[in-house]
């Protein structure tokens, strides 16, 4: 799954290793998403396995690690 943030930081990779949870919207209570990737020019991350669904704008992600 490829999720589009609003994450100011330019560095590629920065949040590699790191775990996903989402807390709130539509799939508030997945996690344990591993971030694979993160592409600092669009700011998108990608994380293993997939969310069962897209996030959507206003969706709140967080990051643990």
């Amino acid at each position: 799954t490829v999720i589009s943030t609003g994450f100011t930081a330019a560095t590629g990779d920065l949040y590699i290793g790191k775990t996903l949870f989402v807390a709130s919207g539509t799939h508030k209570g997945e996690g344990g998403r591993l971030v694979t990737d993160y592409d600092g020019a669009t700011k998108r991350l990608t994380v293993d396995p997939a969310l069962t669904g897209a996030l959507t704008a206003g969706d709140k992600i967080v990051l643990v690690g």
